[in-house]
């Protein structure tokens, strides 16, 4: 059987650095390894009790399935024994007992958990910290600080959409921001244009007003749907259809190096989504060799916007690939705050890499732009053999809340631009 962390390495959803401050951590304070992996918020719940089940061989109890046992299941498996055992039954299913363990691969245990209810059993596995937190909810066990703690967490994950800076562990690794690249490669803008996602959520009740006035752009509001039109627009004709690229190097003098104070003010007076990924693009090309922008849409990551050497534009705008495939992009869209580290040879990695005519052997660096809580577009980054230093943390996050708040008030632009044309038909 692989190890926990030998799967997720191989599913590409947490990276070796992960992985190893994870095991550190465990040596250090105990626990189960997914334990360690939640509270780093290096990977999310639900990919972690995926993972659990793969490794496991059996299916996953969920949080949903321990929120509410009746009483008469509890009484069936004595306390003392429950917390020895760290087993909850939840489910009855017929003549069974549908119960959740930590240890589903001890079958004497099993035998013995079976013989004391009385019942055939059906195993589950749960995470650490639901199965604790169980424990202590139907079982009167103490609940340590900390797996209070990592429960609130969950919880709060579960009930509002993920922040685009939350979960970031300090000791993740980011590129400095005084380890500058020189290069200026033009950027290359994807111009397909997709249909948007046909999934909307509700919109938020609009507030009532003069008819007579226009709405500002922050009064409308935004679907998933409207969303989901990032980068799908052409720029207006009075911009000439398109917008160009921004050379920051022939902007701004010699050495070509723009500071973060002059990025904010750019994004804030861009007019359209296309000149918000062209302005992050050339920032970050002072710090990575290639940079590339994706779109998220339909389920899928779109190939928008890209610089770096041999660069082929014709698989760049080719490349699709969906979260139903097992990528790094999935565990971004559950909640991860970035990825750090090589990229697992799988498919949707090796095409990317098949863009610039490399392998797989650099670190590079993805992280998202969430707008609303909704996974938007996603900017990767590397340095070549170079490698990644230490990571300027605040700068990172600085730029992709400032790049989230540029995009949203472009794509409330655009809709108000659309509902003024309709209202003039």
């Amino acid at each position: 059987m692989q190890s926990l962390g030998a799967l997720l390495l191989q599913n590409g959803w947490i990276t070796k650095q992960q992985l190893g401050l994870a095991i550190s951590k465990q040596r250090e304070i105990g626990g189960r390894l997914g334990s360690c992996l939640l509270e780093m918020g290096a990977i999310s719940e639900d990919l972690l009790d995926r993972t659990l089940a793969q490794q496991q061989g059996v299916p996953i109890a969920t949080a949903e399935d321990l929120s509410a046992v009746p009483d008469e299941l509890i009484q069936l498996l004595p306390a003392r024994i429950a917390n020895r055992y760290q087993a909850v039954p939840f489910r009855l299913s017929g003549a069974r007992v549908e119960i959740a363990m930590l240890e589903v691969d001890n079958l004497w245990l099993q035998d013995e958990l079976s013989f004391i209810i009385g019942k055939r059993l059906k195993v589950y596995i749960a995470n650490e910290a639901r199965l604790v937190s169980a424990l202590a909810k139907y079982y009167e066990a103490p609940l340590p600080e900390r797996f209070a703690k990592l429960k609130r967490m969950l919880v709060q994950k579960q009930q509002r959409p993920p922040e685009s800076t939350s979960g970031v562990h300090p000791n993740s690794r980011l590129i400095h921001s005084a380890e500058l690249s020189t290069h200026t490669s033009p950027v290359v803008p994807i111009t397909r244009h997709r249909p948007p996602a046909p999934s909307e959520i509700e919109p938020e009740a609009e507030t009532s007003q003069d008819s007579s006035k226009e709405p500002s752009p922050q009064s409308i509001p935004l679907s998933e749907q409207d969303l989901a039109t990032l980068g799908t627009e052409a720029a207006p004709e009075e911009a000439g259809g398109s917008v160009s690229p921004f050379l920051y190097a022939r902007d701004h003098g010699s050495d070509g190096i723009v500071e973060i104070d002059d990025v904010e003010g750019r994004l804030a007076a861009a007019g359209h989504p296309d000149e918000v990924g062209q302005i992050l693009v050339d920032y970050l090309a002072q710090f990575f060799v290639r940079v590339l922008i994706f779109q998220v849409r339909q389920g899928s990551v779109l190939g928008w916007l890209g610089r770096g050497p041999g660069l082929d534009r014709e698989r760049l705008e080719n490349y699709s690939v969906s979260f139903e495939d097992p990528s790094i992009f999935l565990n971004l869209r559950e909640g991860g705050s970035f990825f750090i580290g090589k990229l697992p040879e799988m498919p949707p990695h090796l095409e990317l890499a098949a863009c610039w005519s490399k392998d797989l052997t650099d670190e590079c660096a993805v992280f998202p732009v969430r707008i609303q809580g909704h996974l938007a577009c996603l900017v990767y980054g590397d340095r070549g053999p170079l490698g990644l230093q230490a990571l300027d943390l605040e700068l990172i996050r600085r730029l992709t809340t400032v790049a989230s708040q540029a995009f949203e008030r472009c794509i409330r632009q655009q809709k108000q631009q659309r509902l003024r044309q309709a209202s003039d038909r």
